[in-house]
C-alpha cells in the first residue's frame, strides 16, 4: 500500500519560500513544472542553434537541460540530493561561462578546455557535497555567486581589451535575470506568498521562466564568439 506521502520518510528539506508542500508525487507542483522552461530552451538552443558541432557552445545547451533536470527533481522531491543536483548543475553553469570568457581572453584548446571544465566543476561540486556531509554547510549558492561576479569581471577586462562587440544579447539576457532575482527575493522572504494560485504562479516559479529566457539571449550573446580549434589554433566561423 504506497503512503498518502510517499516521500515522506526523506523529506530533509525544512527551509522553502512560498509554495508549501503537498503529499502528492511532486511536492511542489509549481516550482516542478516550471522547470521545463530550462529543458525546453536547452533543447531550442541544441536543434536550431548554428553553432559548430566541434565549438565550445555544444556544452551549453546540455548544460541547461541538466539545470531544468536538477531543478526538476529538488522541488518534485524536496531532498538534500535533490537540492545538491539542483545547485550543483548552477555551479557548472557558472563554472563553463568563466571559462569561455577566459578562452575569449586567452584563447586555449577545446580539450584544455573541457579538462578545466571538469576539474573546476569537481572541486566546486565535490566541496560543496563534503562541506554538507560533514558540518551541514551547503556553499553552492555562495560558489555560484562567486563564479558570476568573476565572469562579470572578466566581461569588464573583455571589453576594455578587445574590439567592438555586441551586447545588445547580454542586455537582453541581464534584464529577465534581474526580474527573476526581483521575483526570486519576493518569494524567499515571503512577500508575494498569500495567493490562491501558489501552486501555479510564484515568485520562484517566475524565477525560473525568467532565468531560462536569460540563458536563452546570453547564448545568443556568447553566440557571436563561436569558434572552432583545429589543432589547438583557432579559426573564426
Amino acid at each position: 500500500m504506497i503512503p498518502q506521502c510517499i516521500y515522506e520518510n526523506y523529506y530533509k528539506i525544512t527551509r522553502d519560500a512560498c509554495e508549501p508542500h503537498v503529499c502528492a508525487t511532486l511536492i511542489q507542483p509549481g516550482n516542478t513544472w516550471s522547470n521545463l522552461g530550462y529543458i525546453a530552451v536547452g533543447l531550442i538552443i541544441f536543434f536550431a542553434g548554428s553553432y559548430s558541432k566541434r565549438s565550445v557552445l555544444a556544452l551549453f545547451p546540455w548544460i541547461i537541460v541538466l539545470i531544468g533536470v536538477g531543478s526538476f527533481l529538488n522541488h518534485a522531491l524536496r531532498t538534500d540530493l535533490g537540492q545538491m543536483m539542483d545547485i550543483g548543475s548552477m555551479m557548472l553553469l557558472s563554472s563553463y561561462l568563466v571559462l569561455l570568457n577566459i578562452n575569449r581572453l586567452r584563447p586555449i584548446s577545446n580539450r584544455t578546455l573541457y579538462q578545466l571544465f571538469i576539474l573546476l566543476a569537481g572541486v566546486g561540486v565535490g566541496t560543496m557535497y563534503a562541506l554538507y556531509e560533514i558540518w551541514g554547510i551547503n556553499i553552492g549558492i555562495l560558489f555560484f555567486g562567486a563564479g558570476l561576479s568573476i565572469l562579470l569581471g572578466l566581461e569588464s577586462v573583455l571589453w576594455a581589451r578587445s574590439k567592438p562587440y555586441q551586447l545588445h544579447f547580454l542586455l537582453f539576457g541581464l534584464l529577465p535575470a534581474a526580474a527573476a532575482c526581483f521575483t526570486w527575493t519576493l518569494d524567499y522572504f515571503r512577500v508575494w506568498c498569500h495567493m490562491p494560485t501558489v501552486h501555479v504562479i510564484n515568485g520562484h516559479v517566475m524565477w525560473h521562466l525568467l532565468t531560462a529566457v536569460s540563458f536563452f539571449f546570453i547564448y545568443k550573446f556568447y553566440r557571436q564568439f563561436d569558434t572552432v580549434t583545429i589543432e589547438g589554433k583557432k579559426k573564426q566561423r
